[in-house]
């Protein structure tokens, strides 16, 4: 762009000309050494991915739009396919967070506030677990698979996710048996960390419809 053209806003008609002119031209090598160097070294601030985000709303991509991106990071066009990081880089993303030897875990993607810190109910100890086992069959409520001499026990999830559930007046505590991701068996308890609104309520539409609203055998009954 000229500098007769800056700080000019193309209009859309300017915008589809340029996008037809540009269909099936890819970059040179140089042109894309040339974005990549000006690229080079730029941060983007909080004010700026601000803005990127401001400009999305609302936005929604085709669906052509949306097989292209998925088509583009299969198999080899993934330009990680067959790649590993090396130990130094594995090192330098444990590094970035840990912060005077302390590992900070609010950090982390999957960072939760620490929860997971929590203690347990007292009455949510092995008698009750084995119960939600003995009930579910020791079979994964999410993918269906059966517990397999040799693996480790089912985890029996907390539906509500929240561990004082047996000692709260104000939850019903609700449990599943789910993969324990551990000897062979499926990862299917890590699965529920991710989108826990979807997963909370799958759950107990799975207890009510399926199973009445019980969740384990009677105490004793064992």
């Amino acid at each position: 762009m000229g500098k007769a053209n800056l700080g000019k806003v193309a209009s859309d008609e300017t915008r589809e000309k340029m996008s037809q002119v540009r269909k099936g031209k890819p970059h040179s090598k140089e042109h894309s050494e040339n974005i990549g160097k000006a690229l080079k070294g730029r941060v983007i601030t909080p004010e700026w991915r601000e803005k990127l985000r401001q400009a999305a709303l609302g936005r929604k991509m085709s669906e052509g739009a949306k097989k292209k991106m998925s088509d583009s990071k299969k198999g080899q066009k993934n330009h990680f396919y067959g790649k590993k990081h090396s130990e130094e880089t594995k090192d330098r993303i444990s590094d970035s967070r840990i912060v005077n030897g302390v590992a900070c875990l609010d950090k982390n993607p999957a960072w939760k506030g620490g929860l997971s810190f929590e203690p347990y109910c007292p009455k949510f100890n092995e008698d009750l677990r084995r119960r939600v086992r003995a009930f579910f069959s020791d079979t994964c409520q999410m993918c269906g698979h059966v517990h397999q001499p040799g693996e480790k026990k089912m985890a029996v999830h907390h539906v509500n996710f929240r561990k004082d559930s047996c000692c709260t007046a104000d939850v019903i505590p609700l449990f599943v048996t789910v993969c324990p991701g551990e000897k062979g068996s499926p990862s299917c308890h890590a699965k529920t960390n991710h989108n826990r609104g979807y997963w909370e309520t799958c759950f107990t539409q799975l207890i009510n419809n399926k199973y009445g609203g019980k969740c384990y055998v009677p105490k004793g009954s064992l």
